[in-house]
């Protein structure tokens, strides 16, 4: 051990101290939670430190900066305000342990003449709220660590001149950021972008293990100089979470993989989008929290909101609001709901909103979820008395609401979507009517007044087969002339929910459901009269031409016999419309069990491997099914709470109408048509790895065929149109704003 005694230089000392230590020895260890509750080590080196630090493209560090080193040197963002400024000649202000008050820090800042400081992103908006006009001598400010407030962001950049806001992100295995968005005052955004990559750093938003487009979701993966060795004795969590870089320019690169979701906008900026594991199923639907949150936070009366699912029962998910008021009336439940349904799909509405004086916040200003209040949870009702049974039918289908949404008590106006329901449940609650009331009622005509008082007289009035009304109004605002979208093979129109409210308020959209079943069967089992019963529907509707047709899937098909049967008829297509359709060819017999076992899996969601644990037994057909019934569940495609009954008929649907489909010998129209296909073939990801089933793809010359073999029985050509995503996501946020803006256009110009 050698000793230095810095007050007495040594008599023979060199000029410069002997050192043994390299740029990539370890600097430090960063202890983060961990998903399983055990804090993981991050092993940052001074390669890390030094290049973060020395490199800075976000903020300007020189002998001229004075730096406040707030943050607790456990949590990483001290390692830029200490070494920022010790590494760049600045002056370095260190603040005492305690965590100060808003006022106390405002007068610290003043005092000490701080000119760039780093808040989270939690305390700034409380910063925002109360002090931010006593800022002092700051210059740059940098806030990160969570989702930035674009309410908060417009008042601090109204209140505050001369000051630089810089939005960061980044995880401690990448050095502090990795990403930095210096914020434009004049840049209009309901979101804040977190920018672009910092010095020495490159970004990769990743879907199915391939570069996303500009726009399409992915998870966020991090390489360059700023990572970190990985995790301290952790080998196992290490090669999980940081893989080679497939991507790079230099071979032995790494990336870490973030876990984080986000996409690319159209001027390269990068779009935060919340954890991967943030986004949730509840009834089968996958759901965001916080872009919920972020929707919510825009409404004027709020300074604050979160939202967040709760399951204080088991099974019984629910969304919960947590909002924060910025008046002293306080917000109103219903104004945030209607505001809310004005912009989201119904599942996305919250049910229960918790007003709150202010969020909780840990020590280290990130949001403290576990300090949250459990809700009393009860049904809001926008105004409306609850309205009890009058008599025995309405009771007994009280009992099935209460049942199926968990939820007590259910008046008989409380309407099916405001409680939560979607088109899944809707179809539960019609096979439970039929199975304990020995009553089948229509889908199409509950969606005008989805309420229990509606269905019981629908029941008591004998209404069993309700074919009279095909038509579902899903947007019937609008001068324009209406969209026609028949349904798709699930028997539903839900899946054109996002693109008519994309469309927006000028154009109306009807859906077209089937007649309902006879005797439990599907009322027709060929296209062309399914395309007959659904033109006549129309044509009752809106007499003449010229029609716009539209459909998705199976929708297409129909949507193509039918512009074909109202040619003939004399009426004028003003456009048709087919979104990720295939043509069919005719086939005499029907799909084998596994092609259809898997093309069923495929249509609701599932990849491969949960197909491929059902069919690698030798079970009966029935036994099969009932394990992806399970799988199904398990992968929150469907409901935890449908039966397996429930799903047989689901099955059974899909079967009738995928077999009907198949059958089908589409004749030649006369005209243009356009084609929407997806950038992404799901069905390839999914059962790339099937032999059988990519012989059978191969066989009917799918795979290779652009225009899905509709240019052979078309006049005048194919436009082939893409649009970001896959088969399901083309029409869910934010492809469907791609889709329904190329839709648009196309129709002005049909129009014209």
């Amino acid at each position: 051990l050698t000793l230095v005694y810095v007050d007495e230089p040594l008599a023979e000392a060199p000029d410069d101290l002997p050192a043994n230590v390299t740029p990539d020895n370890l600097a430090y260890l960063m202890y983060t939670s961990g998903s399983t509750g055990i804090p993981k080590g991050v092993a940052i080196t001074h390669r890390n430190v030094v290049g973060h630090t020395k490199t800075a493209n976000f903020v300007s560090l020189s002998p001229d900066e004075i730096l406040l080193q707030l943050a607790p040197v456990s949590f990483d963002v001290s390692t830029f305000e200490i070494w920022g400024a010790l590494l760049n000649g600045g002056r370095l202000v260190v603040y005492s342990p305690t965590l100060p008050s808003l006022s106390e820090l405002g007068e610290y800042i003043t005092r000490t003449q701080v000119t760039t400081l780093t808040l989270t992103t939690g305390l700034f908006h409380q910063f925002v709220d109360t002090h931010i006009s006593n800022i002092g001598a700051v210059r740059q400010l940098v806030t990160g660590g969570d989702r930035l407030s674009p309410t908060h962001l417009k008042r601090a950049l109204e209140q505050i001149d001369n000051v630089t806001i810089v939005n960061g992100y980044g995880p401690t295995e990448a050095t502090v950021f990795a990403c930095c968005y210096p914020v434009e005052r004049d840049r209009p955004m309901t979101s804040v972008p977190i920018g672009r990559p910092v010095s020495n750093t490159r970004l990769y938003v990743v879907n199915a293990m391939q570069p996303a487009g500009v726009g399409e979701r992915g998870e966020l993966f991090i390489g360059g100089h700023g990572l970190g060795r990985g995790y301290h004795r952790r080998p196992d969590l290490t090669a999980d979470r940081f893989s080679p870089d497939a991507y790079g320019p230099e071979p032995g690169g790494r990336l870490y993989r973030t876990g984080d979701a986000a996409r690319y906008l159209n001027d390269g900026m990068i779009q935060f989008l919340g954890r991967i594991d943030d986004q949730v199923k509840i009834s089968g639907f996958r759901i965001e929290p916080r872009e919920i949150g972020t929707v919510l936070s825009t409404h004027p009366t709020l300074s604050a909101a979160l939202v967040v699912v709760r399951e204080d029962m088991p099974g019984q998910k629910f969304l919960v609001a947590y909002v924060v008021g910025n008046t002293e009336a306080g917000p109103n439940t219903d104004e945030l709901r209607a505001y809310l349904k004005e912009r989201l799909p119904e599942y996305m509405v919250p049910s229960v909103y918790v007003p709150l004086e202010a969020l909780p916040l840990t020590p280290n200003g990130k949001i403290d979820r576990n300090a949250l209040p459990a809700p009393q949870v009860s049904l809001t009702r926008a105004g409306k008395q609850y309205i009890a049974p009058r008599n025995d039918l309405q009771q007994q289908l009280v009992d099935i609401w209460e049942e199926l949404f968990k939820l007590h008590p259910i008046g008989i106006t409380d309407n099916f979507f405001e409680l939560g329901g979607h088109s899944l449940q809707m179809i539960m609650l019609v096979a439970r009517v039929e199975e304990r009331l020995g009553k089948r009622v229509a889908m199409a005509e509950l969606f005008e007044d989805p309420t229990i008082e509606h269905l019981a007289e629908l029941i008591g009035h004998g209404k069993e087969a309700l074919f009279q009304s095909l038509l579902v109004p899903l947007q019937i605002e609008g001068s324009s002339p209406p969209f026609f979208g028949p349904h798709a093979s699930g028997g539903s129109v839900w899946c054109y929910k996002e693109l008519v409210q994309s469309l927006g308020n000028d154009r109306p959209f009807y859906g077209i459901q089937p007649r309902e079943p006879e005797n439990g069967l599907m009322y027709h089992s060929e296209i062309e009269a399914m395309a007959s019963d659904y033109v006549q529907a129309i044509r009752g509707f809106q007499p003449h031409g010229p029609y716009w047709l539209t459909g998705w899937s199976m929708g297409g098909v129909i949507a193509f016999e039918m512009a074909r049967q109202l040619q003939q008829q004399g009426q004028q297509i003003g456009m048709l419309a087919l979104i990720d359709a295939v043509a069919p060819e005719a086939e005499e017999s029907e799909y084998n069990w596994g092609i259809l076992l898997s093309l069923f899996a495929f249509d609701l969601g599932l990849n491969q491997e949960s197909v491929k644990k059902p069919l690698a037994t030798s079970l009966p057909q029935m036994a099969q099914l009932r394990q992806l019934w399970s799988e199904a569940r398990r992968g929150g495609v469907v409901p935890s709470e449908m039966t397996l009954v429930e799903f047989r008929q689901l099955f059974d649907t899909f079967k009738i109408n995928a077999n009907t489909m198949r059958r089908y010998l589409p004749g030649e129209f006369q005209g243009r048509i356009v084609l929407f296909r997806p950038e992404v073939d799901v069905e390839e990801i999914n059962f790339g790895n099937d032999p059988k089933y990519l012989a059978w793809l191969t066989q009917k010359g799918k795979r290779k065929d652009k225009y899905r073999g509709w240019d052979d029985l078309v006049s005048g050509g194919v436009e082939l149109r893409k649009v970001p995503g896959n088969h399901f996501t083309m029409l869910r946020d934010p492809n469907v704003q791609v889709l329904s803006e190329q839709l648009k256009s196309l129709v002005a110009r049909n129009e014209s």
